[in-house]
């Protein structure tokens, strides 16, 4: 069983004007002695979330083998967004808009791969590769995926295009260009919305948490230590680090939220979370 997953061709696009991935910095005995005090707490961390994963699975009824099963009646579609490193024996599943980008480019630098990958014995890989899956807010997700492929995407009309032909039933005269948030959700909460693009797809739908057990569930708003601890998990160079990430960006998710949350009707939320629930609990988000 052979099929493709991956095209790391584009992410060699602008790379002059991206900061470096590798840097050569060693670490001092403080900083290497504060990251070894710290492992255990993050391992804790990392069990906790870990724990609220097997749980809700469990209460929903979707065992692994079950879910797997599934899964590996359509494999290609299943793990479209799975890369893999057999060299280290590592998979990451890629979730759009929750730092994919970068951590493509690492795992480009991490495994060489200039072409297409195959990924091949799906089974024993997910029992034996160490796994990564990198989570944020839901709604936070939603609202970055509007902001960056709906509202901002001038020129850039592939995403608009999906959206626009539901929104044109409902509001007459509607472009590609003004397509306003709250029609957006409306969008994603009908019967047809997440199943349009997998930039707005579920966290469930995409790396399936409950066929798959994570030995890292990396979060956005922790990501520069959950990423770099799996680097060094998977044993990856010493000199390979995950680029820093603005400190503000957790509070600027927040603010953002604040303000776009406010365009929206009670309905409207409660119905966003009902269509994105699962990734709530799953993931240990409110």
């Amino acid at each position: 069983m052979t099929f493709i997953v991956y095209h790391s061709k584009t992410l060699q696009m602008n790379s002059s004007r991206r900061k470096p991935l590798i840097h050569h910095k060693p670490l001092s005995k403080s900083e290497a002695h504060h990251g070894t005090k710290s492992l255990d707490v993050w391992k804790e961390e990392q069990g906790r979330r870990r724990k609220v994963v097997r749980q809700v699975c469990e209460r929903l009824g979707l065992t692994r083998r079950k879910v797997l099963s599934q899964l590996m009646q359509s494999p290609k579609q299943s793990f479209l967004h799975f890369l893999v490193d057999d060299a280290r024996g590592a998979i990451y599943c890629y979730i759009p808009k929750v730092a994919c980008t970068n951590w493509k480019k690492v795992w480009m630098v991490l495994t060489g791969l200039t072409g297409e990958q195959n990924l091949t014995a799906i089974p024993l890989m997910l029992r034996s590769y160490k796994k990564l899956v990198i989570v944020r807010h839901p709604f936070h997700r939603l609202l970055s995926a509007y902001r960056d492929k709906i509202h901002f995407a001038e020129g850039r009309p592939y995403f608009q295009k999906k959206v626009h032909s539901y929104i044109v039933r409902r509001r007459t005269g509607a472009n590609l260009t003004d397509i306003q948030w709250p029609e957006f959700v409306d969008f994603l909460t009908s019967a047809a919305g997440q199943l349009a693009d997998d930039q707005w797809s579920s966290y469930m739908s995409l790396c399936h948490p409950c066929a798959i057990d994570y030995d890292v569930i990396a979060k956005l708003e922790n990501l520069q230590e959950d990423s770099d601890k799996f680097l060094r998990l998977i044993e990856a160079p010493e000199s390979l680090h995950f680029p820093n990430t603005s400190r503000t960006s957790r509070r600027t998710d927040s603010v953002l939220w604040s303000d776009y949350q406010r365009q929206l009707s009670s309905h409207q939320l409660s119905a966003l979370y009902k269509a994105y629930g699962r990734d709530f609990e799953l993931f240990g988000y409110s």
